[in-house]
């Protein structure tokens, strides 16, 4: 890469939208020394493909995709030609924050860096592989009913098995049943009452989540995974 690119990739570092991470907001740090040369923490990576600047993490999740998809290079290792540059200038994170987040639902949660992988890699991939944000559109998480099977964790042995989770907006609760007849649910939990905590190392799956609810005067708490972080 020659010295001119180097230097004009630098420059928008410089910029304050451009200094953090595209997705998960990772703030980083440039520092000049005697306009000679530079010394670039996090983000220290970028996608050619949308123009935006990312950190090592989330420049992982983007190699995931696939170069059709996301093309990433190291703002240090790689050579840049001056075709991928203008793309950066053409673009950079403020720009691309604007298209592809425009329609970013009030209640989804945009993941912050030390938020668990598979926030992030949904995240991501809602963002530029099925480019849900660019336009209102219906998605399968704003319907009024929702009905998943989870893998819950036994009380008794530990085992993990299938059990009927239903979300209902309009009832305000979570039900699960432990047959798939939906004939009485083992429990009916009043969502406003209920906190979900990400526990990956808990349930020993980067899927895995605790869901905490309060009954009878005391904290229960149920534990489940799916093999899949996005639902189908």
């Amino acid at each position: 890469m020659s010295e001119t690119n180097r230097r004009r990739l630098y420059e928008l570092l410089k910029i304050p939208e451009n200094n953090v991470c595209a997705d998960c907001d990772d703030k980083g740090q440039l520092i000049e020394f005697i306009c000679i040369d530079f010394i670039v923490a996090d983000p220290l990576w970028a996608s050619t493909t949308f123009g935006v600047f990312l950190c090592t993490t989330c420049a992982s999740i983007h190699r995931q995709l696939t170069v059709s998809i996301s093309r990433v290079k190291s703002l240090k290792l790689d050579n840049w030609d001056q075709c991928h540059v203008v793309t950066m200038e053409e673009n950079g994170n403020k720009a691309a924050k604007a298209l592809y987040e425009k329609c970013v639902p009030p209640y989804y949660r945009r993941p912050k860096h030390d938020d668990v992988q598979v926030l992030k890699e949904q995240w991501i991939r809602a963002k530029y592989e099925r480019k849900e944000f660019m336009e209102s559109v219906k998605t399968c998480y704003s319907e009024p009913i929702i009905e998943i099977t989870l893998m819950k964790r036994g009380k008794k042995d530990g085992k993990f098995y299938p059990r009927l989770f239903i979300l209902s907006k309009n009832e305000g609760n979570l039900k699960y049943f432990i047959n798939e007849n939906k004939k009485g649910p083992k429990a009916v939990i009043n969502i406003e009452h209920l906190n979900a905590t990400f526990c990956p190392v808990k349930v020993q799956n980067p899927n895995g989540l605790q869901l905490t609810y309060q009954k009878d005067g005391f904290t229960r708490s149920i534990f489940v995974y799916t093999e899949k972080g996005k639902r189908n």
